[in-house]
């Protein structure tokens, strides 16, 4: 029996083998037209495999399904002392064009993908935000 954890609640699981992969969606308001929003996507390895692989594995699927898709940097950072690869990243949506970073964080058994999304032209404010989201990250361990 495992203990689900989410903000509001805790609730014990059956040991039926679930896996997490939860998205969680955070939305602000742009200072222009838009909206700027910090997601977590959780996903299950079924081996371990290593970080580069991963997020490759997931570029890749971008790339075939964004639209305008470009990356913009790409870099190895620590983060409270996890190693993660980060990225800049632009695309098009219905709202026009999206900068995007994201922070990938490979374990055995889980890719867990950290993402703020903002219009292009909030770049900036994008870049702060997700400064101030990885100065605070911390991982749970209960």
């Amino acid at each position: 029996m495992a203990t689900y954890y989410i903000n509001e609640a805790a609730f014990d699981l059956p040991d039926l083998g679930f896996t997490d992969e939860t998205i969680h969606v955070l939305r602000a308001p742009a200072e222009g037209a838009g909206e700027l929003s910090v997601l977590t996507f959780r996903s299950k390895l079924p081996a371990p495999k290593p970080a580069a692989e991963v997020v490759l594995a997931h570029r890749d699927h971008e790339r075939r399904t964004l639209t305008g898709f470009a990356v913009l940097f790409e870099r190895e950072i620590d983060v409270s002392g996890i190693p993660a690869l980060e990225a800049g990243i632009r695309f098009r949506n219905e709202s026009g064009m999206i900068y995007q970073r994201n922070a990938h964080f490979v374990f055995p058994d889980q890719h867990l993908l950290l993402c703020v999304n903002a219009p292009l032209e909030e770049r900036e404010r994008c870049d702060r935000t997700m400064d101030h989201v990885l100065s605070t990250f911390q991982l749970r361990t209960e």
